[in-house]
């Protein structure tokens, strides 16, 4: 471990990107942190106005001190063909409409939520996001018992339970817990909307 003194006054600013990839048995995490030290005492920041701040970004606005909007499926939606569970969710007061797609594959499973296709919205899908030949390691799901609450599935030695209302997915493998989906009821979907345009003139710094 290494010391290193930094000046009197000085300022550290760390921003975080964090994005987190799931399937059965495993967690991928990425972390990439950015940590910029200011050491500049009783001097002004000649930089402050490189850095963009949360009231600079309508995404940032949107989600600071949002309310949850808690999820559930239709279970009259609920359909199990092949390697695939289908299902619409719904969300919040607003009732936004999600497709679900529950996929299973050889040890693995794939949870998908997308823009309901009834609603014609279409988002951009990553390419190569997954392996080349994962098509081809679709299997079907082992034994299934629906209730009006949840879905039960069997993958060889993995359960996977799905919770209806609030949405929650649990995979455990030899009936010890592998990961839950949903679990304190925190997921929230940033659904495509018409862009605001806004009629205030941005003010320019000059240098």
């Amino acid at each position: 471990m290494c010391n290193q003194s930094t000046p009197a006054h000085s300022e550290s600013i760390v921003v975080t990107d964090l994005h987190v990839m799931a399937s059965t048995g495993y967690e991928r995490l990425s972390l990439t942190t950015y940590s910029i030290l200011r050491g500049f005492g009783s001097e002004p920041d000649m930089y402050s106005h490189l850095l963009q701040k949360c009231e600079h970004s309508g995404f940032c606005m949107r989600l600071r001190g949002v309310q949850r909007e808690t999820c559930s499926i239709a279970s009259s939606s609920v359909a199990v063909k092949g390697s695939s569970v289908n299902a619409l969710l719904v969300c919040g007061e607003s009732k936004q409409e999600l497709d679900l797609r529950l996929t299973a594959y050889d040890g693995i499973v794939r949870l998908h939520i997308n823009e309901a296709k009834a609603s014609g919205k279409k988002r951009f899908q990553v390419p190569h996001a997954l392996l080349p030949d994962v098509d081809s390691k679709a299997i079907s799901w082992g034994k299934n018992t629906k209730s009006s609450t949840s879905l039960l599935l069997t993958l060889g030695q993995a359960d996977v339970s799905l919770q209806y209302s609030p949405l929650q997915l649990d995979v455990t493998i030899d009936g010890k817990p592998a990961i839950s989906f949903n679990s304190k009821n925190l997921f929230n979907f940033e659904h495509l909307r018409q862009k605001q345009v806004s009629t205030n003139k941005v003010a320019v710094l000059q240098p």
